[in-house]
């Protein structure tokens, strides 16, 4: 299994302490006393994110979070506090800042924001991986399904929707395997070179539902495509995020006792193999 670069989790934090002196020191400007301790929460918070991640990578490890329920009210409990000091400093209700101070201070609530959208979906994972929880299935119909996905991402991305006649159902989550299709539109829009998705559903050969997400981009180039659906592999080394998406959707997918497959043809296709409802 790759080894998960903690580096794009841990550095940008100390980043936030930097920016933290900086504010306090006054290299951006005068701050009055309210701004101020508004800025110490947000460096002590910082602090906290550190350490709770560290404490996570070093004795339990980030694919097992889910295990430990109340990780996720810690991390929260560290976390708004700075995004909420944060932003108040940025709409000024303690006074005014300079263009500098707000530089500073929307690079500390995109980091925040990031940091709470990647613990998400590792716990997402987590849950997964190990069947933490339980699956709230019924049946669904294909284009139902997947008409309602919209891409989350800020990247451009325009998706397809292709559904064959006469499709049957799918008894399956349909809120989780939204979160797989939705890791999948990220994918390709933060590292296919792709600014289109194909989203298509039919029934495939062997009486499985088949629901196929294509980009238009390279594809995963030689045998690097056998270690795609490993957690935290990543073709690229400079690439943002955890390298989760493909494995988060494998582990959503096999946990409704189906399975994915990559392939390249003219980009790459992900293959979801789903039951199909009784």
């Amino acid at each position: 299994m790759p080894t998960a670069n903690y580096d794009k989790l841990l550095e940008p934090l100390s980043e936030i302490r930097i920016t933290c002196e900086s504010l306090l020191t006054g290299a951006f400007g005068y701050l009055g006393g309210d701004q101020r301790e508004s800025v110490k929460t947000i460096y002590s918070s910082g602090g906290g994110l550190y350490a709770l991640l560290m404490d996570i990578i070093t004795s339990l490890g980030l694919t097992n979070i889910a295990r430990r329920p109340y990780l996720c009210d810690r991390f929260d409990a560290v976390l708004l506090p700075m995004l909420d000091a944060t932003q108040s400093l940025i709409d000024e209700l303690d006074g005014p800042i300079t263009e500098e101070q707000l530089a500073g201070l929307t690079f500390i609530s995109e980091v925040g924001q990031h940091l709470q959208s990647v613990f998400g979906m590792l716990w997402q994972y987590s849950e997964a991986q190990h069947r933490i929880g339980t699956l709230n299935k019924y049946l669904i119909g294909a284009r139902q399904l997947i008409e309602q996905v919209e891409p989350e991402t800020a990247f451009p991305l325009t998706v397809i929707c292709e559904i064959v006649p006469d499709v049957p159902s799918i008894y399956c989550d349909a809120t989780r395997i939204r979160t797989a299709l939705h890791a999948l539109l990220d994918n390709i829009a933060r590292h296919s070179g792709s600014d289109t998705a194909i989203i298509r559903a039919s029934r495939d050969d062997s009486g499985m539902i088949l629901i196929s997400v294509r980009d238009r981009g390279n594809g995963i180039p030689g045998k690097a495509i056998e270690s795609a659906l490993e957690p935290f592999y990543q073709g690229d080394s400079i690439a943002d995020g955890l390298g989760l998406g493909l494995s988060l959707a494998k582990a959503l997918v096999e946990w409704h006792g189906g399975h994915l497959r990559l392939r390249n043809d003219n980009g790459l296709v992900v293959d979801l193999y789903l039951p199909i409802g009784t």
